[in-house]
């Protein structure tokens, strides 16, 4: 259903210097850089984009759901198990980002990791995070594994997930989040790009 007409309207609403951000790195003269910037951008004006109209969100049924895509000729199997997360503008978005580190999000440090890999031996890997958006994100655990260990997992991930809500992050597991978080913020914007 998108045509030129479409994509002309959506570029005529959105592309506007109230969105517009230039992010620069690099060796080079700031002082230079600033007037070959505004001699560039200097004349772009233009209104605000009009406000976003997003559908209404509900809350998603209680209990849970399973969807089991069943081949059996595969020797492993991938699962993810999840719900609805946070939106990006929270106020606890910090503690969010702590207690994900510390369930899955850290890597090896992780309790998922530690539980399942080092531990368990059952998979190569496991995390878990939050996708954050302007509205309510998503929170998902993922990995995978061979089949015949695949309940055994997933009653792990239930455990520790019900664990997480009993034995929040100590202080240890805490202070390695902040410290992770904090010193790698510069490293989470860089891309090879």
């Amino acid at each position: 259903r998108i045509n030129g007409a479409t994509l002309r309207r959506f570029y005529r609403e959105r592309y506007r210097p109230s969105g517009a951000v230039l992010a620069v790195s690099g060796d080079f003269d700031p002082a230079l850089l600033r007037q070959q910037l505004e001699a560039i951008f200097g004349a772009w004006r233009g209104e605000p984009a009009p406000p976003r109209r997003f559908p209404a969100v509900t809350d998603p049924a209680p209990g849970l759901r399973v969807l089991l895509v069943d081949k059996p000729d595969l020797s492993q199997a991938f699962f993810a198990v999840g719900h609805t997360g946070t939106r990006r503008g929270d106020p606890d978005r910090d503690a969010v980002l702590a207690f994900n580190y510390t369930l899955g999000g850290g890597g090896f440090s992780s309790r998922l990791m530690a539980l399942v890999r080092a531990e368990g031996g059952k998979t190569y890997g496991i995390r878990s995070e939050f996708d954050e958006g302007e509205l309510d994100g998503s929170f998902a655990v993922q990995s995978f594994t061979r089949n015949d260990q695949l309940v055994g997992l997933l009653r792990q991930v239930q455990r520790e997930l019900e664990r997480m809500r009993r034995e929040p992050p100590s202080a240890a597991e805490l202070a390695a989040a902040q410290g992770s978080l904090a010193g790698g913020f510069l490293l989470r914007l860089k891309t090879t790009a």
